[in-house]
């Protein structure tokens, strides 16, 4: 299931959605800030903190996002290194 949202963009960001889609790296506007929305949402999981733990966990992340998820989580915690102690690295 889909829904359409409205948004408003800078005319510069519209320009360049536009050409991408002129190039024929996305078929649609649509199409492509959807995946531009995912691909941002992928890279950044500590905007997910609405999601339950467990269903974070299950993820892959990399050093990266734990790091930036740990400074979100908990302030003043290198997440990355309390990982790695736990891994036995």
């Amino acid at each position: 299931m889909t829904e359409t949202i409205t948004a408003r963009l800078p005319d510069e960001l519209v320009q360049r959605v536009d050409a991408a889609v002129k190039q024929g790296i996305f078929s649609s506007r649509s199409e492509a800030l959807r995946k531009i929305v995912e691909d941002h949402l992928t890279q950044h999981p500590e905007l997910f903190l609405d999601i339950k733990p467990d269903e974070l966990l299950g993820r892959d992340l990399s050093d990266r996002e734990l790091r930036k998820l740990g400074e979100k989580l908990f302030k003043g915690v290198d997440v990355t290194k309390l990982v790695a102690k736990g891994r036995g690295r």
